[in-house]
């Protein structure tokens, strides 16, 4: 009797799924979309420099020349502009220092010095040593230097600007903005800064004598 009891209502239940299936003969629909529009912003920054440079408002600016120049000599501090003209933050990552020049000797004599955030009530040395030297670095990713944003002007903003000077100089008497301090990311001397002289840059030897050296900041952004 159980046996059987089971058998009928197992058939009922396969009959009652059948009509309802048969019976499903219509449904609802409906549906929603969204949509969002996206456009891909512009990075685009460009230098200025002084009364005599050339391809001032283009991102690849030429300062003017410097010479002839004795075996002690400080070059006066420029300063450039870097003014981001587009429509999106622009993010320093890197910089990189190149030369060209017929003089090896003249090369590892000259000094650079570099202060950035120079507008900025807290200007910062960047590098100030030997040319030959601070091309041996390379190019050097600003992140994890410690470096406060408004000193490197990491983050332009649309519309605005950063500022930096280099100089360039051999001889422990020439007074520059940097003066002794030769390690890279130091903070500068109270702005502004009073010149200085570094002992540890020696005057030009006679090997440098009729030699030319066409020095070349990098810096790279993102956006």
């Amino acid at each position: 009797m159980r046996t059987r009891t089971i058998a009928v209502l197992g058939g009922l239940g396969v009959a009652a799924i059948a009509l309802i299936g048969a019976g499903a003969s219509a449904t609802f629909t409906t549906s929603t979309t969204s949509s969002q529009s996206i456009t891909a912003g512009t990075l685009s920054v460009v230098l200025y420099g002084p009364s005599g440079s050339s391809g001032n408002g283009s991102n690849s600016l030429t300062l003017p020349s410097v010479g002839e120049v004795g075996s002690t000599f400080a070059t006066t501090p420029v300063e450039v502009q870097i003014y981001n003209n587009g429509n999106i933050t622009a993010s320093e990552i890197s910089l990189k220092v190149t030369d060209t020049n017929n003089n090896s000797t003249l090369q590892g004599e000259v000094w650079a010095c570099m202060v950035s955030g120079w507008a900025s009530s807290s200007p910062w040395i960047m590098f100030n040593e030997p040319l030959s030297t601070i091309e041996s670095y390379g190019s050097v990713a600003l992140a994890g230097q410690g470096i406060p944003v408004s000193a490197t002007g990491a983050d332009i903003a649309p519309g605005a600007s950063d500022y930096y000077t280099l100089q360039f100089y051999a001889g422990p008497t020439a007074a520059t903005q940097c003066g002794s301090e030769v390690d890279w990311w130091s903070p500068a001397l109270p702005y502004p800064q009073s010149p200085a002289y570094n002992p540890a840059a020696a005057s030009l030897t006679t090997p440098a004598e009729g030699g030319t050296v066409i020095p070349g900041l990098t810096l790279t952004y993102s956006g």
